[in-house]
């Protein structure tokens, strides 16, 4: 089990008297204290234009719990967009912040430690969060872990009669913790996606990562295979001809719903572009596991898709339920991102191409688009679903290589475009 206090390593007090030494020993520090005649840290130097960092959060020991409060939700991780942090949305994070939190760390720095760099409000707002992308994590951890230890001691003698703060400060400090250690380790997030030719930006709720539901973390073959079928949307959907034949949709193992989502968006803010107000014609479905579904309903609610986007479970294994709801009609679209992470699955999703993917009729194709990492792990997985697709009918019409970002580094995929013989 991760115990956030197995990363604490320095002791609480030598950690701050070696902070205490360092801010206030370098003789830049002495000149602006020297010179800060008003209380305010005023400096003769241009204060605005200097970068705080670590040494400048508040000393854990001398510090009240609100200012500590204030200095942790301060620290929340950026949104994240397309697996990066948005350096740009530092200041959103102070909408969060209670007034009087803000008041009381603004007092910190301009009587209990004076300090030119964070003597106003849009000092502390603008700078404190930049602190968590300037400082290095063993520097970070061990701050926070600080904090926790010294937490848990007023929580314990009940210090400063304030329970409730102590109590979200605690819960602030592990958050950050976490954050820190690694995405196995995160607590849940909201991530947002901004896709080329997409006007909507696409939020997506992901809950903690477990081994065992792979499904609640957004994989960085359903960014890649998205931001492909957003570009070439159009070339596959003619949203005038919509009205005259249905078009039906089916994404298999769909987790967070980053590439049926982003779909359904494309579908939805073409049609409002053509005028035409029907977004019925359009029948989408994403479906994964039971455990999973719950989280993929929720995002789909929160882009707004719920009027024509339709979650359900299916068992690659037995379909019958899905089928039973829904009927067995085909569909001339299935969007599969990263499918394979067991032996069983080339089988399993082959299975579910032939079953759902409708034969070729009057002129009109059916397509299944495959996006797979090239995880060196899963080569025989590959080659058995590769092998699998041609022996039942089916071949590739369309392969590319693509590079993407994913929370684990630079990944190399391989997109595949599959339809019948």
């Amino acid at each position: 089990m991760f115990d956030p206090l197995d990363l604490f390593t320095p002791e609480e007090e030598r950690v701050n008297e070696v902070i205490v030494q360092s801010r206030y020993s370098s003789k830049e520090s002495q000149v602006e204290i020297e010179n800060d005649g008003d209380g305010l840290g005023d400096s003769i130097d241009d204060s605005d234009a200097k970068i705080v960092s670590i040494l400048d959060l508040p000393l854990i020991p001398y510090a009240n719990t609100k200012v500590l409060l204030c200095t942790l939700i301060l620290l929340r991780p950026n949104a994240q967009i397309n697996f990066n942090s948005d350096e740009s949305v530092d200041s959103d994070i102070a909408k969060d912040v209670p007034t009087d939190l803000l008041d009381e760390l603004l007092k910190w720095y301009t009587e209990t430690f004076p300090n030119s760099n964070l003597n106003t409000l849009s000092k502390i707002i603008e700078k404190i969060p930049v602190i968590k992308s300037t400082s290095d994590k063993e520097s970070l951890l061990n701050y926070y872990t600080s904090a926790l230890k010294n937490l848990e001691k007023r929580l314990a003698i009940g210090a400063e009669n304030d329970i409730e703060h102590i109590d979200l400060a605690m819960k602030e400090v592990v958050q950050r913790i976490s954050e820190n250690c690694g995405r196995t380790a995160q607590p849940s997030m909201t991530r947002e996606f901004k896709l080329e030719n997409l006007h909507h930006i696409v939020k997506l709720y992901e809950p903690s990562l477990t081994a065992d539901n792979l499904g609640w973390k957004t994989w960085g073959s359903s960014l890649v295979l998205s931001q492909y079928l957003i570009n070439n949307f159009n070339k596959y959907i003619n949203v005038n001809n919509c009205h005259v034949r249905k078009v039906r949709v089916l994404e298999l193992g769909a987790g967070t719903g980053l590439v049926g989502i982003s779909w359904g968006c494309k579908w939805k803010e073409e049609v409002t572009s053509a005028g035409n107000e029907n977004l019925q014609n359009m029948e989408l479905f994403l479906t994964d596991l039971p455990e999973i579904t719950n989280n993929l309903a929720k995002n789909v609610s929160t882009n707004e898709l719920s009027d024509f986007c339709k979650v359900d479970v299916l068992n690659w294994t037995d379909p019958t339920s899905f089928t039973n709801t829904h009927t067995e009609e085909p569909f001339q679209y299935i969007l599969i991102a990263d499918p394979i992470y067991s032996p069983e699955h080339p089988k399993w999703v082959v299975d579910m191409i032939v079953k759902f993917l409708k034969k070729p009729k009057d002129g009109n194709v059916s397509r299944c688009f495959m996006q797979i990492p090239i995880r060196e792990k899963y080569q025989v997985e590959r080659e058995t679903l590769w092998r699998l697709i041609e022996e039942n009918n089916l071949k590739f019409t369309d392969e590319q290589v693509d590079y993407g970002q994913d929370d684990w580094g630079q990944v190399q995929y391989l997109y595949k475009e599959i339809q019948w013989k």
